[in-house]
């Protein structure tokens, strides 16, 4: 069952025409959760994220987007059912001069493909994707601005046998992987690229950060990461409500440990089930 602009419907083929030719014409902002047992974990932060994303592409925000009506929606979408949804708001035909900030559609509806959010570890290398930059600044932290670059680093990734790729900013800093927020660990400290350097304002990451600055003996730094420093890292991980926590075993000729992360996932996955 889908969500279109409050109504439920069985399917997009059975939505209207100007639904559907909106979904088309207009870039989305696109906001994935989770929902367990009847409950969407984080919520409260997707919904702040999600409206922040709009009111920095200055779109229209219906009266009926209260945190309340829109978990209510999603929980009927879900149906009782546990996994990854997602919420897509979108003009309803483009932006004019004289109709700058068109109405709002949106749609919620189940995400294919995830699997159980939970920690697993992968042999098959990841590289860096060098072929275009993500550019840093506010706009490239919203999940929609670099769809398209994503999709062809994606094939590139494919085409080459590797498990995930790393962006580079245009100052040559990591950004992110094509899975999720990047973190890396040396010692007893916990490195993650910083939003200024165009990483997405992921829920998963925030909620990692805030958990990890609380925790006893770890050092949390949100910085500037040069592509070199992967070569001294002992561990590497990403975090992403669709790919779960992934950790990585090789970049090249490095080989990642990952029994740190390992004990940091127990942490996180006791603050993901009180969500």
């Amino acid at each position: 069952m889908i969500c279109c602009n409050g109504s439920f419907i069985g399917g997009l083929n059975e939505a209207s025409s100007d639904f559907l030719q909106a979904i088309s014409a207009q870039n989305q902002i696109t906001e994935k959760f989770r929902v367990e047992h009847g409950r969407i974990i984080f919520w409260e932060a997707h919904y702040f994220r999600l409206m922040a994303a709009m009111r920095i592409l200055r779109m229209d925000i219906p009266m009926s987007f209260t945190p309340e009506q829109l978990e209510t929606w999603i929980l009927e979408v879900a149906e009782g059912t546990s996994g990854l949804f997602q919420i897509s708001v979108f003009g309803a035909h483009a932006v004019t001069k004289e109709v700058p900030q068109p109405s709002t559609y949106f749609c919620i509806q189940a995400v294919d493909g995830a699997v159980a959010f939970s920690h697993h570890v992968v042999t098959q290398p990841f590289e860096l994707y060098k072929d275009h930059y993500l550019l840093s600044g506010l706009l490239s932290q919203i999940e929609s601005t670099n769809a398209q670059l994503r999709n062809t680093a994606w094939v590139y990734m494919h085409e080459n046998d590797y498990a995930d790729g790393l962006f580079l900013n245009e100052k040559k800093h990591l950004v992110e992987s094509l899975k999720g927020s990047l973190f890396l660990i040396q010692g007893n400290t916990l490195v993650t690229p910083s939003l200024a350097t165009g990483a997405r304002a992921n829920v998963y990451r925030s909620k990692s950060i805030e958990l990890l600055k609380k925790k006893q003996g770890w050092t949390m730094e949100e910085r500037e990461i040069t592509p070199f420093e992967l070569q001294k890292m002992e561990e590497c991980f990403v975090i992403d409500p669709h790919y779960g926590i992934v950790s990585y075993t090789h970049y090249r000729k490095k080989t990642y440990a990952t029994e740190k992360t390992e004990t940091l996932v127990k942490g996180f996955m006791a603050h993901y089930r009180l969500g």
